[in-house]
């Protein structure tokens, strides 16, 4: 605060700042520093008398705080019968919630949406929210920082929206800086293994477990030393493990080559993807 907005007739300055969330239960400190020797604020002493407002000092004006003083704004001094008069601002919110348009973008074969934001939830009842509207109204609502997988794939002008919520004392904060993502999954990949030491006549069993929903499928590969073709292995046993996750098992015999690779082809389409984990090999 410039030295020339400083009031000096014995009314309050005011000083604002960004607003900070203050929780119930931690110190905070309000500090003033100046960088010459004129600058000063009054304080009052127990026992002293006011001369602004003509009448004695009998009680500390805030209870629970106490003053300190620090010439070299490092080292702090408590002062137990000083204190500072103050009044602190605190923000009372006439709406619950509020929208605001953050303008359009425009979406190619898109089929997995993020929204990479800085939002400062204060507490469980503030939120903040993404949407995003398509030309023909259809709306896809986002968290921050979290995937939203498509049904179908999108293309077209996106209007993009943020609806921020709290309560009477409390609201969420978005920061600047928000990120649209707009992914394209592929509706195929493949995963390849290093290479792993075989031999002649040996057994290769291949186990993983699969997340396979609707027409998605995974087949095993394994490739063969000379030609450096992929062979592949039919699926030999399956068996549900939980949560719609299923054990895979995928066996070859009479496999001759000094080492090998394992690949796992993935295909699905947007509706249906599959997730592969937890894979295991072994050559016997």
């Amino acid at each position: 605060i410039e030295s020339k907005d400083i009031k000096v007739d014995g009314t309050a300055t005011r000083i604002t700042w960004s607003p900070v969330w203050c929780e119930v239960g931690r110190e905070y400190a309000i500090v003033l520093l100046t960088d010459d020797q004129n600058t000063a604020v009054k304080i009052a002493e127990l026992g002293k008398y006011d001369a602004v407002n003509s009448r004695w000092v009998t009680s500390q004006p805030y209870q629970v705080g106490v003053l300190l003083s620090s010439s070299n704004a490092s080292t702090w001094t408590p002062h137990q019968n000083l204190d500072l008069t103050f009044r602190l601002l605190a923000a009372k919110f006439t709406e619950n919630s509020t929208t605001i348009n953050l303008g359009k973008i425009t979406a190619n074969n898109t089929s997995d949406l993020i929204a990479l934001a800085n939002v400062e939830k204060v507490s469980f009842d503030t939120n903040a929210e993404f949407i995003l509207t398509e030309q023909d109204g259809k709306e896809h609502f986002l968290s921050d920082n979290l995937p939203l997988a498509l049904r179908s794939r999108l293309s077209g002008e996106l209007t993009v929206k943020t609806t921020l919520k709290g309560s009477k004392e409390r609201s969420p904060v978005l920061y600047p800086g928000l990120q649209l993502v707009l992914g394209n999954v592929g509706e195929s990949a493949d995963y390849v293994t290093r290479s792993i030491p075989a031999g002649s006549n040996t057994k290769i069993t291949i186990t993983y477990d699969a997340l396979i929903p609707g027409t998605a499928d995974v087949k095993a590969y394994v490739q063969k030393n000379v030609e450096r073709e992929w062979q592949l292995v039919n699926l030999t046993t399956g068996k549900p493990i939980g949560d719609n996750w299923v054990e895979r098992i995928h066996i070859l015999t009479n496999f001759n080559a000094n080492e090998t690779r394992i690949k796992l082809v993935l295909s699905g389409t947007v509706q249906y993807r599959p997730k592969v984990k937890n894979l295991r090999i072994i050559i016997t």
